[in-house]
């Protein structure tokens, strides 16, 4: 029998209020280079719940072999949240 372990660090960059997130970045290969992706708008937790939009992504990178990271930013950092959404 072999087994096979692996991690993924989170490192996410949030405003003072926690009201936006400016990065979110999950490392699983050092020794690899980062990509970076733009999306919309951060998912509402992100850290340790993940979307299916970042469930793709990290797929998508970490079968190719050629990426170690990936750095996560959006066009709006806004969380969307319902309590984000109030004035």
């Amino acid at each position: 029998m072999n087994t096979i372990k692996n991690t993924i660090y989170t490192e996410a960059i949030f405003s003072k209020d926690e009201k936006h997130r400016y990065l979110l970045k999950k490392t699983w290969d050092e020794k690899k280079p980062a990509c970076t992706v733009i999306t919309m708008y951060p998912h509402l937790d992100g850290v340790l719940s993940l979307d299916l939009t970042t469930v793709l992504i990290l797929n998508q990178l970490a079968n190719s072999e050629r990426y170690g990271a990936v750095y996560l930013v959006n066009l709006f950092s806004n969380i969307k949240s319902p309590e984000n959404l109030s004035p």
